[in-house]
C-alpha cells in the first residue's frame, strides 16, 4: 500500500536500446496541486516498480511529470532501476518546470 495521497497515470512502456539489453522506459503523469517532495517521488517510483513487477527488465527508467506538463519535453523527475529493483539513479530537474504552471520563477 502506498503512503502518499496523489493519483497518477502511466503511459505505455517503451522498449529502448538493443534487444539484448532488455531495457524499457515509462512516463508517469502525477495529478497534484503542489510540487511533490523528492522523498515522496522516490516512494512513488519504488511503489510503481514493485506494483508492476518490472524486474522482468534489466533496466527500467521512469520519467515523472506533473499534470499539464508536456511529456515530449524534459521530465521533472527521472528514476532508474536495475533488475533487482535497486534505484541506481534519481534526479530532479527543476528547469523542466520553466514555462509550465509549475514554474517556480513566476
Amino acid at each position: 500500500m502506498s503512503d502518499f495521497n496523489f493519483n497518477y497515470k502511466t503511459l505505455p512502456l517503451e522498449k529502448v536500446g538493443l534487444p539484448s539489453q532488455n531495457r524499457v522506459t515509462q512516463k508517469l503523469m502525477v495529478e497534484t496541486d503542489t510540487i511533490i517532495s523528492e522523498e515522496n517521488l522516490k516512494k512513488l517510483s519504488v511503489y510503481h516498480w514493485n506494483e508492476n513487477t518490472l524486474n522482468d527488465y534489466y533496466e527500467f527508467t521512469l520519467f515523472i511529470y506533473f499534470d499539464d506538463m508536456n511529456t515530449s519535453e524534459s521530465a521533472y523527475c527521472v528514476a532508474e532501476f536495475n533488475e533487482e529493483g535497486v534505484l541506481n539513479q534519481f534526479l530532479i530537474n527543476k528547469s523542466s518546470l520553466i514555462g509550465t504552471k509549475w514554474d517556480l520563477n513566476k
